[in-house]
């Protein structure tokens, strides 16, 4: 239950600072109505248009709660990861786990875990990414990152139960031009990117294209092997061609290839058994591995009428990912694991939408998409004295699964000030498990084991959503939904020790009231929403050791209630200042044990999901002013706050809080053609880990908590250059 009490005095300093900003802003109090116009003239928050509904809509009369990053906020704050989006949004909660997509996301509550998808759908360019690995690739040359809170399945499909990002990155322009970015830091890291763009035949035919190339040493060293376990290295290639052969066409044709080495997946032992010392050392004997090779291609082809668009979406994705890492985390050769997985994917999509100029809107449209995945996976026991490798457990798996869904959408103006939106899809999910091979544990020799005969099931859920929107005035905007989220079952490895053979499809009813205002002739934005969320069947994952592999388990329902409060205020023409606070109560209120986990289910219910911060906060500014002609300064910082969290379902291992500062400084150049930048980031020197695995939760026969590596300060140098 929210309640006074659960404000603490980090929010209490929040709401001082902010009130205090408001106190001391010009125009606050004192100036007169023709003066204060004057001086506002210039003092203004440019309108943010969104494309989340597939139109152009402005921010403040859109009725989603949304926070957006502009193609200057993501230049000013340095943001190139999923990871920085989340830092810089409340309510999301993003943690790297195992391997490149063994990651964590976490959205008003709402989990995903590794290996599978995120509890948002995920756009970019106008089209859907079907595989999480296509979630955290670079997408240089971001222009605007949209994120969508609430469920969002009538537009963006099956996996958007907690929201949907819409990303947009650079189309070719009508003239030449191209951009250059280089980086610099410690760990010896070194970033260089081209963009480059421009006609081939004027208004008909634009070409763009780009390299981005990351390499890292890294900065923690494994004592026993010497290597790194924090390297990393990414080549990503991107294309793009749009064709107008007429004005009321437009061929959209992308193509992405990515090739990335990542950090050292291996975990480091806790020696004592608490999630806030995070600085053993890692001695593990084993070197780990963690690579990936994607190429993503798509096509989107727009036919505009006077009453209509006509859009269709063509897409194909391949993903190669290997991994091995050292199981036992432990300074001498014991075990070790290894798997490869292979992911071919393929999605078509058709919709129609009124052109969006009347008092009535209308959208219908049909998904479908395949996808196989072929997952080899195999544990190899170590002699300690040596080093021969003995394959033990193993398998090798084929999972096919389809989507298809029909969706619609309606937008109804009874009055100017009113409006009533109705959303509806139903999707259907067929999937398949087809064991290839196996082998039965054994020291050196395995037994080959009979393959289970295949499994099939059908997820099939109907997801409706409407909303009410008043806008007594063109600075209020209130809003009233209630809507329904769906994400896909699966099937769990056969080589499992614990968990059933199908993880449930997990449902989210969510009822939301939101307002959007805006204050003092627009140089104030504030926006906030209250929630309530019912979830069944939530999903999360434990990672089997033994099997060297994660299950997904399903708690029977989750309540989620909370809120987020959004700000923007521009108190000088060269000063901006934001802040965000957000509030999530989670609690598990019924669980089925699934088989092979001890206890009672009155353990686990009352507790919190795992991974679910209760607060979430914001604070920034950017200050800039001239030095002389053509030439700035900046400072700019970015606070984060990330309170305490558990790691387990039992909530016996809670994550500290978290605070993160980015700072910084330099110069740009007239009209940001060039910019040098100093930057710090995690100026706090936080300490904490990104994923803390407990015996309890692992099953592990080596009695050991493990965590992946800590996060480090890092200190380095940007510079840009436009022409």
């Amino acid at each position: 239950m929210m309640n006074i009490e659960n404000i603490n005095l980090y929010q209490f300093k929040i709401v001082v600072l902010w009130s205090t900003l408001l106190s001391l802003a010009p125009g606050a109090h004192s100036q007169t109505e023709d003066s204060r116009e004057n001086s506002n003239q210039k003092v203004v928050l440019e309108e943010i248009i969104v494309t989340a509904r597939g139109r152009n809509e402005s921010l403040q009369e859109i009725p989603i709660a949304i926070s957006v990053l502009t193609e200057e906020d993501i230049e000013r704050r340095g943001i190139a990861s999923v990871e920085d989006i989340a830092l810089s949004t409340p309510n999301v909660n993003f943690n790297q786990g195992l391997g490149l997509n063994g990651f964590f996301l976490s959205l008003r509550g709402q989990n995903s875990e590794r290996y599978s998808p995120p509890p948002v759908a995920a756009v970019v360019d106008g089209v859907l990414q079907m595989m999480p690995a296509q979630f955290n690739v670079d997408e240089f040359g971001l222009e605007q990152i949209e994120v969508l809170k609430g469920p969002q399945g009538a537009i963006y499909g099956k996996n958007a139960i907690a929201g949907a990002f819409n990303m947009r990155t650079a189309k070719p322009d009508e003239e030449f031009e191209g951009k250059l970015f280089a980086r610099g830091a410690e760990g010896d890291e070194r970033v260089g990117k081209v963009l480059l763009s421009g006609p081939i035949i004027r208004e008909k035919l634009g070409l763009l294209g780009g390299v981005s190339r990351v390499k890292r040493r890294g900065q923690i060293k494994n004592v026993n092997n010497g290597e790194y376990v924090d390297k990393y290295e990414d080549t990503t290639k991107r294309a793009r061609a749009v064709i107008t052969p007429f004005e009321y066409l437009e061929i959209d044709l992308k193509y992405t290839d990515s090739e990335t080495i990542g950090p050292d997946p291996t975990y480091i032992e806790s020696e004592s058994g608490n999630p806030e010392k995070t600085d053993d050392p890692i001695d593990s004997d084993g070197v780990g591995l963690s690579e990936r090779d994607l190429k993503d291609r798509s096509a989107r082809i727009v036919l505009h009428t006077p009453y209509a668009s006509i859009i269709g979406v063509f897409a194909d994705v391949d993903v190669v990912e290997r991994s091995r890492l050292d199981l036992d985390s432990l300074p001498i050769p014991l075990a070790m694991g290894d798997q490869i997985q292979t992911d071919e994917g393929s999605s078509r999509e058709f919709r129609i939408q009124s052109s969006g100029n009347g008092w009535f809107d209308w959208m219908i449209g049909r998904y479908d998409a395949k996808q196989e995945q072929l997952r080899d996976s195999i544990l190899f026991l170590s002699n300690p004295v040596t080093g021969e490798e003995m394959p033990g457990l193993g398998s090798v798996e084929l999972y096919k699964s389809e989507s298809k869904a029909i969706f619609g959408a309606l937008s109804y103006y009874p009055l100017d000030s009113l409006k009533i939106d109705l959303e509806y899809r139903y999707d259907k999910n067929p999937v398949t498990k087809i064991p290839k091979n196996g082998f039965s544990p054994g020291v050196g020799n395995p037994v080959p084991m009979e393959p289970e005969p295949p499994q099939s099931t059908t997820f099939r859920e109907r997801q409706p959503k409407g909303t009410i929107t008043y806008t007594p005035t063109s600075d209020i905007s209130i809003y009233v939904s209630a809507g329904k989220g769906f994400r896909s079952g699966e099937f769990n490895p056969s080589s499992r020790t614990f968990g059933d053979d199908i993880v449930k499809a997990e449902t989210a009813k969510n009822y939301e009231i939101g307002a959007k205002t805006s204050w003092l002739n627009r140089r104030l934005i504030v926006n906030a929403a209250i929630f309530e969320t019912d979830v069944e069947n939530t999903q999360f994952k434990l990672f089997d050791i033994q099997a060297g592999t994660s299950i997904g388990v399903n708690y029977d329902k989750v309540r989620i209630k909370g809120f987020e409060v959004e700000s923007t205020y521009r108190i000088h023409e060269n000063i901006g200042v934001n802040i965000a606070i957000g509030y999530v109560d989670a609690e598990v209120e019924e669980f089925t044990l699934p088989e092979g986990i001890e206890g009672e289910p009155s353990d686990f219910e009352g507790n919190r999901p795992q991974r679910v911060p209760k607060y979430t906060g914001n604070l920034g500014f950017d200050v800039s002013f001239p030095v002389y002609d053509n030439l700035s300064a900046f400072l700019r910082a970015q606070y984060r706050y990330t309170s305490t969290y558990f790691w387990d379902p039992l909530n016996d291992f809670e994550r500290p809080s978290e605070e993160l500062l980015s700072v910084r400084a330099g110069f740009s150049g007239y009209d940001n053609r060039w910019s040098l930048t100093f930057f710090v980031e995690n100026a706090l020197d936080e300490t904490s880990t990104s994923d803390y695995q407990p015996v309890t939760v692992t099953g592990s026969p080596f009695m050991t908590d493990v965590y992946a590596t800590p996060i480090q300060k890092l200190i380095g140098m940007e510079a840009m250059l436009r022409f």
